[in-house]
């Protein structure tokens, strides 16, 4: 009787063993899917480290910036790839208040057509012959919309130097110089400016239109700076287009330009929400 208790009881022992051990391990298992599908308990992620790790992954893409000469020098262009189809519309306002950067006075965004290689077909090329040749027909009334010669097209680039100086020779650098070019903006103004003041600069060779009619021509005495000419315009409430020609035998060629009423309060470019 006593073998049979015995018995009974290391069978009673063995079967609590396995009856605990199962338990856990059904216990784990469940767990484990409870965590897998986010259900389980004290589950904490760290955001951060993955966060940390995408940013890593991720690589910033730099705008292309065309007239840069190294860590030194400031970008002067950024360039649209592709063709443009109307000219940049800059819209000017008028502010008393002193400007910290002088970039704020100028116009930066314009159409740009060119290069006309006249250096290949003029016998003695110079900025000032170059300025009288017509290089399309009818230039005094360029529009984007207009035919152009075979090989050029519109671009739009925006001018970056805190001066104000568009350097759009900077598009033609596998060009060795001896050639044009034409840009072309239009600026829009909510009242009228009876005799405005259109401040005109730049180096080697410049001739303006506004609204069509040549309004300035360089010449040999010339400053080759920021406003070194200064001409009456009529800025009425609306539109108005400015063409700018300049040629050029060198790769410095830039020019200026800008507005202000007749009292020179400068009429500046409106800044855009959000910047």
């Amino acid at each position: 009787m006593k073998k049979i208790y015995i018995s009974f009881l290391i069978v009673f022992v063995v079967l609590a063993a396995l009856f605990t051990i199962s338990k856990n391990m059904t216990s784990g298992v469940i767990n484990t899917a409870l965590i897998a599908v986010g259900e389980g308990s004290n589950i904490q992620v760290d955001q951060s480290a993955a966060a940390k790790a995408e940013k890593k992954k991720k690589k910033k893409t730099l705008t292309k910036v065309i007239g840069a000469g190294g860590m030194a020098a400031a970008a002067q262009l950024r360039v649209s790839k592709e063709k443009t189809t109307a000219p940049p519309v800059v819209k000017l306002v008028k502010n008393a208040e002193k400007q910290k950067f002088k970039k704020n006075m100028y116009v930066l965004d314009w159409a740009v057509l060119g290069p006309f290689e006249l250096g290949n077909t003029m016998e003695e090329f110079t900025p000032a012959k170059a300025i009288l040749t017509e290089c399309v027909k009818n230039e005094s009334a360029l529009t984007v919309s207009a035919p152009v010669p075979e090989g050029v097209s519109w671009q739009t680039g925006t001018g970056l130097v805190l001066d104000g100086k568009i350097t759009v020779s900077d598009l033609y650098k596998k060009l060795k110089g001896k050639a044009a070019f034409y840009a072309l903006a239009e600026v829009e103004v909510d009242q009228d400016y009876p005799d405005a003041i259109l401040w005109i600069g730049g180096r080697d060779d410049v001739k303006v239109w506004f609204d069509g009619r040549e309004v300035f021509v360089s010449g040999p005495k010339t400053l080759r700076s920021a406003d070194a000419a200064q001409v009456k315009v009529n800025l009425t409430k609306g539109k108005h287009t400015v063409l700018v020609k300049c040629a050029y035998n060198s790769w410095q060629c830039f020019f200026y330009i800008r507005f202000t009423d007749s009292e020179k309060v400068p009429l500046i470019p409106a800044q855009a929400p959000g910047k």
